[in-house]
Formats: C-alpha cells, sequence, structure tokens
C-alpha cells in the first residue's frame, strides 16, 4: 500500500497497539476501504475471548472479518457501522459469536479514529455477556412459564405440577395441588412419587422408565 493510502501514521499506530495491548478489554480494529471491511489489528485478549490461538483467530478472520460472528447478526452489525461511517460518533450493537468451545454472546462498541477521503479506520471494542445473557433468558424463559401455568390456574381445576429437569425437582403451582400431595408446598422428586401412592399403580412402570432414561440422559450432559 502506497504511503499516501495510509489512514493511520505508522507512529500512530504503533502508539495505538501499544494501548490495546494494555487495556483490559477484546479490542478489533477495520478497515473500511472500496465498500469492503479488513482486520487490521486484533489485540491478545480477542483470542482470549473466542478462545482461539492468535494464528487460529488470523486465519478465521482473514478473508472474512464477520466470520466469527454468527450470519444472523451480521446484518445488523454492518447496519451500525454504516450508520458509524455516516454519522460518526459511538455505534453499539449485541452480537453472538462463534467462540471455540461455543456459542457467545458479546457487546459491541465502535468509533471511528482515523479516516481518509471515503475509507475509514475503526476500533471496536468486546465485552463477553455470555454469563449475563443466559441468565436473563433463563429468567425470561421462568417468566412465561409462571404467565402459562397463572393462565391455566385461572381456566381448570386440574394438579398443575412444575418440573425442573436439571434438578429432578417438582414444584406444586396451585392451592389444589399442594392439598393433592401431603397438604404441603415441598419439592418432590421423581423419586418422591414412585415411592408413595400418588401415582396409580398401571403407571409406576412408566414413570420408573423415564426416571431411568432421565437419569442416563443426564449421565451424558445432554440437558446440563
Amino acid at each position: 500500500m502506497a504511503e499516501n493510502d495510509v489512514i493511520l501514521s505508522k507512529t500512530v499506530l504503533e502508539e495505538l497497539t501499544r494501548l490495546y495491548e494494555i487495556l483490559p478489554v477484546a479490542i478489533s480494529v477495520y478497515e473500511y476501504r472500496a465498500g469492503k471491511w479488513k482486520v487490521q489489528y486484533f489485540n491478545e485478549l480477542m483470542c482470549k475471548l473466542t478462545g482461539y490461538s492468535r494464528d487460529e483467530y488470523e486465519h478465521k478472520v482473514r478473508d472474512n472479518p464477520w466470520e466469527l460472528i454468527y450470519e444472523e447478526d451480521i446484518r445488523l452489525l454492518c447496519q451500525k457501522l454504516d450508520d458509524l461511517l455516516e454519522e460518526g460518533g459511538v455505534v453499539y450493537q449485541q452480537c453472538r459469536i462463534k467462540g471455540k468451545e461455543g456459542k457467545q454472546v458479546v457487546n459491541i462498541w465502535s468509533k471511528i479514529i482515523g479516516t481518509k477521503g471515503e475509507s475509514a479506520l475503526v476500533h471496536s471494542v468486546y465485552a463477553d455477556i455470555t454469563d449475563t445473557y443466559d441468565t436473563i433468558q433463563k429468567l425470561l424463559i421462568e417468566k412465561e412459564d409462571n404467565r402459562i401455568i397463572n393462565g391455566l390456574l385461572e381456566r381448570s381445576k386440574q394438579y398443575i405440577f412444575k418440573y425442573y429437569f436439571n434438578t429432578d425437582t417438582y414444584i406444586l403451582c396451585s392451592d389444589l395441588s399442594n392439598q393433592f400431595v401431603f397438604n404441603e408446598n415441598d419439592k418432590f422428586t421423581l423419586e418422591t412419587f414412585l415411592n408413595t401412592d400418588i401415582i396409580a399403580p398401571e403407571s409406576l412402570k412408566d414413570l420408573a422408565i423415564f426416571s431411568e432414561t432421565l437419569s442416563q440422559v443426564f449421565q451424558t450432559g445432554l440437558l446440563q
């Protein structure tokens, strides 16, 4: 690349690189030129975030800077980057990425650090929020479950239980259900039901088979 095509001087880039390497966040620098994006730099924490070695990460993003981002999220990210090129400032987008150990969710903040004609350099800061995201999703699912159960309770007098696969635990969801099982608001496992007269004799065998199958599935780790 000719020197007059360089967006930032070598000295400025070296200073930025030194800064990026000591900051406690994952950072990538992207170049926008002739309508295309290309990775110009990434720090070590970018590799650590995704789980890839530096060589592995460089190979994956060499021809496509968005290679590790889920396809459905690329369009949204590129739209935000288009807005950035037109309006400046800082843009934010949440994306799912293909980490070496599986799906991760990241927040990405991007800002222009240099321009030359219609070309630009953009640095993006990545924050891994996978654990927080998963917790929020579980809470949303729990909220929806409760909404459905409450709707059922309003329209029915059936005995309703909620079952948690990961802990092998039943929770009674209504006063009527509580009266059906020992008149107590308690937690009951499959084993509890097998050892009482709550289940009809003709159904005990099916429940025992289900319990054993569930135990084997959890041993494989498929439902963890």
